[in-house]
C-alpha cells in the first residue's frame, strides 16, 4: 500500500465469436484475461468502490475496475458466465435507448455497432443489445453494476463547413446528424458527440441538391467515378451561401440535460436504484459537460484516456485502457504501469518496452 499506488480500469465493448477488432475480443481470450486477474490476485470493483478507494490516500494493490461500454447482447451471453466462474465484478454503460424490456431469442449477433449507429431512432429497443431483464438478473448476482452512459449515443454536425460527401458507406455518425437521412452524395461536415456539440442543423435545400445529382447520376456507384467529388464541389460552389444554422445556447442546453437525466432516470426506474457515474460517449467531455453532469446528479465521469487513477484524480474523468487484442505479458504490462503514479506519468515507449520485456518472464 502506498500514496503512489493508483487503480487501472480496463474498457470493453464486445466479447463474441466474430473477429476480433479494436473494440471487440472473443470469448476465450476475454477468459485468459480475466483468469489471469484473478490467479494474479487482483480484485475487482464497482464503481461506488472504486470511487470510495479514491477518496483515501493509501490504495490497496492490485485493485481493479473492469468496464463494458454501450450494454451489448454478448457482455450477458459471453462475458457475464466468464465473470461469475471467477468471481470478478464489472460494470455496464449501456445506450438506454437500445435496451429491450424483455429477453428476446436471438438467432444472431451483428459483429460490431456501427450498422446501429445509422440508425437515429429505435423504436423498444435492439436485439443485438441486452434487455432491463437481463440487466436485473445481473445485477441480483452481485456481479455486474449498471450505470449511465447515454440514451442515444448520438453524433451532431457542430460546424458549418463541408468536409466530404456520404458515400453511402459506413459511418457512425451521418444517420444521427441527418435525423436519419443517409442517400449518397450529401454533404458530411465536422461532428461531435451530442453531448458536447452545440448542433449544427445543414443546409436541407443543398443536400436534396446533391442527393438528387448523384441518384440522377448512377447513386451509389456515382461515388466510385473519378471526379464526383469535383463535380458535387461545383455544385455547392453553385449553390452559395449555405442556409443552415446553428442551435442557440438554449436549445443546447435544454438538450443535453434532457439527455443526462432522462439515462439517468430510465436505469433509476427500470432498476428500482440511484445512479451517480456516467460513461462519457467516445470519451468526450469538456469543463461545461462536467457542470450539467452534476448538475443532472451524477457525481463521477468515466473517460476513455489511459493512465493512472488516485486521490488525485479527477472524478469526472476517470482513465481507462483499452485491453482487446493484448496478450497476457501485454495486459500485464498496462496493469503494472496504471497501477503506479510515477510509471503512468511517464509517458516513454522505452519503459512500456522495458516493461513488457519484464512481464514476460514473471
Amino acid at each position: 500500500m502506498s500514496i503512489f499506488t493508483c487503480i487501472p480500469a480496463m474498457m470493453y465493448h464486445h466479447v463474441n465469436r466474430e473477429p476480433e477488432d479494436s473494440i471487440s475480443i472473443s470469448p476465450e481470450n476475454f477468459e485468459i484475461q480475466i483468469k489471469y486477474l484473478a490467479e494474479a490476485g487482483y480484485r475487482s470493483l464497482h464503481l461506488p468502490e472504486f470511487f470510495r478507494y479514491l477518496k483515501g490516500w493509501n490504495i490497496p494493490e492490485k485493485l481493479v475496475l473492469i468496464t463494458f461500454d454501450d450494454g451489448y447482447a454478448d457482455n450477458y451471453i459471453y462475458a457475464y458466465p466468464i465473470l461469475k466462474k471467477y468471481n470478478m465484478k464489472a460494470t455496464i454503460f449501456p445506450i438506454t435507448a437500445f435496451i429491450k424490456d424483455k429477453i428476446v431469442k436471438r438467432s444472431s449477433l451483428m459483429p460490431n455497432f456501427e450498422l446501429l449507429m445509422r440508425t437515429p431512432v429505435t423504436k423498444g429497443g435492439l436485439d443485438d443489445f441486452l434487455s432491463w431483464e437481463e440487466m436485473k438478473g445481473m445485477e441480483k448476482s452481485g456481479i455486474l453494476d449498471i450505470q449511465a452512459h447515454c440514451h442515444t449515443h448520438a453524433a451532431y454536425f457542430e460546424e458549418d463547413r463541408i468536409t466530404s460527401f456520404y458515400d453511402g458507406g459506413m459511418n457512425t455518425k451521418i444517420g444521427w446528424a441527418t435525423d436519419g437521412d443517409t442517400r449518397p452524395g450529401i454533404p458530411i461536415y465536422p461532428a461531435g458527440t451530442s453531448l458536447c456539440a452545440r448542433r449544427y442543423f445543414d443546409d436541407k435545400e443543398l443536400r436534396d441538391k446533391l442527393a438528387g445529382y448523384v441518384e440522377k447520376h448512377g447513386g451509389g456507384d456515382f461515388m466510385l467515378k473519378p471526379g464526383a467529388i469535383t463535380e458535387l464541389k461545383d455544385i455547392v460552389k453553385k449553390h452559395g451561401k449555405l442556409n443552415g444554422r446553428f442551435e442557440t445556447e438554449a436549445e443546447s442546453e435544454g438538450r443535453i440535460m434532457h439527455e443526462l437525466t432522462l439515462t439517468k432516470e430510465l436505469i433509476e426506474i427500470k432498476l428500482n436504484r440511484k445512479v451517480e457515474y456516467i460513461c462519457w460517449p467516445w470519451g468526450s467531455v469538456d469543463k461545461a459537460l462536467m457542470a450539467r453532469a452534476r448538475r443532472a446528479g451524477f457525481t463521477g465521469g468515466i473517460g476513455m484516456k489511459g493512465g493512472a487513477n488516485m486521490k488525485l484524480a479527477n472524478v469526472m474523468d476517470i482513465h481507462r485502457f483499452n485491453p482487446c487484442k493484448k496478450d497476457i505479458p501485454a495486459l500485464r504490462q498496462k496493469l503494472h504501469k496504471h497501477s503506479n503514479l510515477w510509471l503512468s506519468l511517464y509517458n516513454d515507449k522505452r519503459l512500456d518496452n522495458i516493461l513488457l520485456n519484464r512481464s514476460r518472464f514473471e
